[in-house]
């Protein structure tokens, strides 16, 4: 049997998609599963190494983003040929027309991240010509995404919630499975957490972008709030990845404590990641109206040992045993976080921070690598057969 996994990038798509479709096969050599092999359309490289092929499309940036709205079926058609694919594993780029004689041709599971309607919605604000655009998208994904839908052999989401939300929305009956988002382990140290002294507390986030819906404001309207009333402590927050400080000093009076480092990786991240407290998951979801997904960052937060605050359910800490302490969850909705609650939670670690970076690492190491999930993605297929 022979599987397609594939990826229709679209302009500047976030770092970390890129990282994960390289560890994702990496984990498969690693697995000497030699039947997927994984598909990258893109407008920027061509290369190929083993299963994983990135497939250059040869157009304008314009032509791109009309195909991208009316014809993106085509272009995953016309570029590599699929018919020697048993199944295709396609990463869903939305609908359009050109997708309804598609999955007629081809047996298809559908890959599913969001909620896409509510995810472009929540960016409608950023531009008034990229507003339009996503206007336009959300009128064709309305229009054919059922069809679209009802035409595939299987779903894969990244959460329960998400998974059922699909199939009641569209009404579909399909063989169906939640595989969440995972980690290189091998690639990625134990760094740990310091200890909080009382005195100066550094949070780091880490992300590809700031999303509105990761929250970085209701995290630094939360701190600022805090430091009102206790003038004596100081909390230094850190933003790693493509974050630009003027998008963040719209939500603060002040500048004080806030740290933008760009991209980061390798030893650079490493020599920060060992002098941060806690680190900070998505606290907006609510925002694309979501309460339940996996994120990366969860996998890697674990994979680090390093403790971190969240305002949403992730699948992926459903095994974790209750004792292995590491992360603090608040409502996924825009109160205030209690910082109150922060510290103590910070100070109920200290006496076992040697006990949690370990546990939180094992975890990861038992639940998390890209192995396990990419195991779980050949099983479905092999189910459907």
């Amino acid at each position: 049997m022979k599987i397609a996994y594939i990826y229709l990038l679209r302009l500047n798509s976030p770092i970390g998609v890129l990282k994960k479709i390289e560890q994702q096969a990496e984990a498969l050599d690693r697995m000497n599963d030699k039947s997927v092999a994984i598909l990258v359309y893109n407008l920027n490289r061509s290369f190929q190494k083993g299963r994983l092929n990135f497939i250059k499309i040869n157009m304008s940036v314009l032509r791109f983003l009309y195909y991208l709205l009316f014809r993106k079926y085509r272009i995953i058609e016309k570029y590599h040929d699929l018919t020697n694919y048993d199944y295709l594993i396609l990463r869903y780029p939305l609908s359009d027309r050109s997708g309804i004689q598609f999955m007629k041709k081809y047996k298809v599971i559908l890959e599913f991240h969001c909620k896409d309607v509510e995810e472009i919605k929540s960016k409608i604000k950023e531009s008034f010509l990229k507003g339009i655009y996503r206007l336009v998208q959300i009128f064709i994904e309305m229009r054919y995404a059922r069809k679209i839908i009802n035409g595939a052999y299987g779903i894969n989401a990244m959460s329960d919630e998400l998974r059922f939300s699909i199939m009641r929305k569209y009404e579909v009956d399909l063989p169906s499975v939640t595989i969440e988002n995972g980690i290189d382990i091998k690639n990625v140290p134990v760094t740990g957490f310091k200890e909080f002294n009382n005195h100066e507390l550094n949070i780091v986030f880490i992300g590809s972008n700031a999303s509105n819906w990761h929250g970085l404001d209701r995290l630094i309207v939360s701190r600022d709030a805090f430091l009102q009333k206790h003038g004596n402590l100081r909390i230094n927050l850190h933003f790693v990845g493509n974050i630009d400080l003027r998008d963040l000093k719209k939500f603060t009076t002040t500048r004080e404590g806030i740290y933008t480092h760009g991209p980061l990786y390798g030893e650079e991240l490493n020599i920060l990641m060992k002098n941060m407290h806690l680190a900070v998951c998505p606290l907006s979801l609510y925002r694309k109206n979501l309460n339940e997904v996996s994120a990366i960052k969860v996998c890697e937060y674990m994979a680090r040992g390093i403790p971190f605050i969240i305002a949403y359910d992730d699948p992926n800490l459903k095994m974790l045993n209750p004792e292995c302490i590491s992360f603090l969850k608040f409502p996924n909705d825009n109160s205030i976080i209690d910082f109150e609650l922060v510290l103590l939670f910070l100070r109920q670690l200290n006496p076992i921070r040697d006990q949690t970076i370990n546990c939180m690492r094992r975890f990861a190491e038992g639940n998390l690598d890209w192995t396990i999930k990419m195991s779980k993605y050949v099983n479905f297929v092999k189910g459907l057969k």
